[in-house]
């Protein structure tokens, strides 16, 4: 086995997935295990597991083009572009079906995408994610992205207790230090408050990209664009290249 596909759940870290991994196929215990292409704590699906001798291969899967399915929330906005983030912008003001589907439809196309602030992604020798957590904001960097193909394949509702639940769910979901303490606080704090929509709106997408496609990004992109606020929600990973969920060992 050079090469595996596994299936991240929500709540792990990429090397937590390796662990889990490990401790069920005893046999890779001694081997050098790496993953070609992270996934947020809160995405989950297929993700590529490198064995021994194919590391010293593992540029040539950074670039597998990948196909996610996921759900963008809208009415608020966080600093992750998901939930385990600290809220930035709400809004009551939420865009109609029609006009959802109309901008999903004119996502496929070439174009550069900043990263999100809390990311892996180095910058002056320091990750993103770890400037952010210094109170420092250094330039974001951008790279050119393209989306081959985009679909709306749902938009529905949720009640706000059903949402705020699934959200605390999601935040505890995940281990290690993640500010879990002080998102859950801000959560809380937001639907405690008066006026909040009763209903919130949810739009299931699926699209095939490039490597690097942040889905989180085009989240806070969407709710940039309506001036609403959005998040990615749910993330799935459902192709990586040519191997797709069926593929994944476990």
């Amino acid at each position: 086995m050079n090469i595996l596909a596994i299936y991240k759940k929500t709540g792990e870290t990429p090397k937590k997935a390796l662990d889990r991994l490990r401790v069920e196929e005893p046999e890779l215990k001694d081997e050098t295990l790496s993953y070609a292409g992270r996934l947020d704590p809160l995405a989950c699906g297929v993700m590529l597991v490198l064995v021994g001798e194919e590391n010293k291969n593992r540029e040539k899967y950074l670039d597998l083009d990948k196909e996610y399915v996921f759900e963008i929330l809208f009415g608020v906005g966080t600093d992750t572009y998901d939930p385990l983030g600290l809220i930035t912008k709400y809004s009551n003001q939420l865009p109609s079906d029609k006009q959802i589907e109309s901008f999903v439809e004119n996502l496929p196309g070439k174009r550069r995408q900043k990263y999100p602030p809390y990311s892996s992604k180095t910058v002056e020798g320091k990750p993103l994610f770890q400037w952010m957590r210094e109170g420092k904001t250094p330039k974001i960097p951008e790279r050119e992205i393209e989306i081959y193909e985009a679909k709306t394949e749902n938009i529905y509702s949720i009640k706000k207790e059903d949402l705020f639940s699934k959200i605390q769910n999601k935040v505890f979901s995940v281990k290690g230090d993640f500010r879990q303490k002080d998102i859950l606080e801000c959560w809380k704090s937001y639907f405690s408050r008066e006026n909040l929509p009763e209903i919130y709106i949810i739009a299931k997408i699926r699209i095939s990209a490039s490597s690097g496609t942040y889905i989180r990004a085009i989240a806070n992109e969407v709710g940039e664009f309506f001036g609403s606020g959005a998040i990615a929600l749910d993330i799935e990973r459902v192709k990586v290249g040519d191997m797709g969920i069926n593929e994944c060992l476990y």
